[in-house]
């Protein structure tokens, strides 16, 4: 949706309709104690004063350190080795595109 079009649909709701709208998505919420320690710091910071998602910056911290480590390190648990390699997905709406991003 391009700005244009937002800022004519947010013309034709008042507030109570659009805070109604915000309440009922269908998003988890997280505990705030989720971001705890080095990651809770970085996620925080990123997330300051942007539309940024703390905890899907947290996430995505997490992947890039262990990456960034590689797959040397690792735990062994029973037969299995756990390497410091991690998925992670963020499924959600996107932004509207005002070209505010911020690099890492």
């Amino acid at each position: 949706m391009n700005p244009q079009k937002y800022e004519k649909l947010a013309s034709l709701v008042d507030d109570q309709e659009i805070e109604f709208l915000d309440l009922h998505r269908n998003a988890p919420k997280p505990s705030p104690d989720c971001l705890y320690g080095i990651v809770g710091d970085v996620a925080r910071a990123g997330s300051e004063n942007t539309e940024v998602n703390p905890y899907a910056l947290a996430a995505a911290f997490m992947t890039y350190v262990g990456v960034s480590i590689g797959r040397g390190p690792y735990k062994q648990i029973g037969d299995d080795w756990h390497h410091t390699n991690l998925f992670a997905v963020h499924v959600g709406r996107s932004s509207l595109g005002r070209g505010r991003r911020k690099n890492l």
